[in-house]
């Protein structure tokens, strides 16, 4: 069933002001800067491999989409607005292509070793977002918004954090789950929609390595 996306897919540009038509907009310009710190080590090509970005959009690479509201008379609790997408290893893949010059491209190879996989949605509304085998039927990644509940660094109180899925070698992470490319995924969005709303995002940023 085809229906008409009320929503934009774009919103802020450089001096657009989201005001009321009765405000003015205001004369001063608010100067912030950004540090960042960067932790590497030596490349070495015994040990080295690079992690290809495999993406995904359950969304149906709209981009975004619209969550329409939940029943009138629904208790807050029992509104969830589902979406669903089923698609192959190999649908994630960029092949024959340059892994220096292509940001997307993924090289060869006919299974994936997955090391990290983040879905993106927009908290609050957010409720999770799953990633299924569906040959084996295993969840292979749940990730559910964490509420912060202290002043501590990353658990500020209200603030929403959406913890990724991270597999390696070390003790404390699950083995890397390594999947042929003919494998059939399954990802399964779930918002509170107690409120209809527009913009919600439901897609998956993926690292692994690219396996003969």
């Amino acid at each position: 069933k085809k229906t008409i996306q009320a929503g934009g897919l774009e919103c802020c540009h450089h001096q657009w002001f989201l005001l009321d038509a009765d405000q003015e907009i205001p004369p001063q310009v608010e100067e912030y800067h950004l540090k960042f710190r960067f932790w590497f080590k030596d490349y070495d090509p015994t040990t080295t491999v690079n992690l290809p970005r495999f993406y995904w959009q359950t969304e149906a690479f709209a981009g975004e989409y619209d969550v329409p509201p939940c029943d009138p008379g629904t208790p807050p609790s029992e509104c969830v607005h589902s979406i669903a997408s089923q698609f192959t290893v190999e649908d994630l893949l960029r092949r024959d292509c340059s892994i220096r010059s292509d940001t997307m491209c993924t090289g060869n190879g006919t299974r994936v070793e997955f090391i990290y996989a983040g879905g993106h949605c927009h908290a609050p509304t957010c409720l999770s977002l799953d990633l299924y085998n569906m040959d084996t039927g295993k969840l292979i990644c749940s990730q559910t918004p964490v509420v912060g509940q202290s002043a501590a660094v990353f658990d500020e109180r209200v603030y929403i954090a959406i913890p990724p899925c991270i597999w390696g070698e070390d003790d404390a992470l699950e083995a890397p789950p390594v999947l042929s490319i003919n494998t059939t995924l399954q990802s399964i969005k779930r918002c509170n929609n107690s409120v209809g709303h527009y913009g919600e995002m439901a897609s998956w940023q993926m690292r692994g390595v690219m396996l003969p």
